[in-house]
């Protein structure tokens, strides 16, 4: 009588530990996308941070002074941004009557025309109206609510971003032990030149975007075109 074979036990347990592992990584996909924005971001001010270490200044005096900076950076354009806005913004109000006096009339035409017909266009019914409002005031609570969710994400990116400048000694050390020992020293040699090449992509990447806003908002100031800021503020 023939011994059924064993099982692979040992390959089926790894098998179902990497789809865990997948299903994991799928269900948790966001909390992954900002740990790795944060990696990015750390990536960028880490060069900074070690240059203020040689003038003896901590890594998080030069986190909160990068953030500064950028936070600066972005007030400035709001300011370059909001008048252009505010005048379009003001227009559109001082437009809308007559828009709407238009739409008014073409929906009068077509119900002229239909009346020819012996048809016409449907009035909306106080319920329908209703349902209307309470999908316009759904879609209002809903973009609010991703509004706020979107700043809390941003901080959290910020705060993991300024631990992992801060203590990046530490958390390096702590993700090589997880790692095999015949790994290690690879990890060790590689882990640097990643980090300044991501680091260097997105630095590379805010110093030419700055340049061509402002050769576009010099070159069109030049030519006198109305909101050379704004146009090279968006270009950048």
């Amino acid at each position: 009588m023939a011994i059924p074979a064993r099982l692979p036990w040992p390959i089926i347990f790894q098998i179902l530990g990497v789809v865990a592992a997948v299903a994991l990584v799928i269900a948790t996909w966001q909390v992954w996308l900002l740990l790795f924005t944060a990696l990015i971001l750390a990536a960028a001010i880490l060069p900074a941070a070690r240059v203020g270490e040689r003038w003896r200044v901590p890594r998080g005096v030069v986190v909160l002074a990068v953030y500064i900076v950028v936070a600066g950076v972005f007030a400035l354009m709001g300011r370059l941004l909001w008048p252009a806005l505010s005048e379009q913004w003001t227009q559109f109000m001082e437009q809308l009557p007559k828009l709407l006096e238009n739409v008014r009339a073409w929906l009068g035409n077509i119900d002229y025309w239909l009346g020819q017909w012996g048809a016409s266009l449907p009035s909306p019914k106080g319920e329908k109206a209703d349902f209307l409002a309470g999908i316009v005031l759904g879609n209002a609570m809903r973009l609010t609510t991703g509004a706020v969710g979107a700043a809390f994400e941003l901080l959290a990116v910020l705060v993991v971003a300024a631990y992992l400048v801060i203590d990046a000694r530490e958390v390096g050390h702590t993700l090589l032990t997880l790692l095999p020992r015949d790994y290690r020293p690879t990890a060790t040699r590689l882990a640097p030149a990643v980090l300044n090449r991501i680091g260097g992509y997105v630095r590379g990447q805010l110093v030419s975007s700055f340049f061509v806003g402002v050769l576009i908002a010099v070159t069109l100031s030049l030519v006198g075109v109305k909101y050379a800021l704004l146009i090279g503020a968006l270009a950048s």
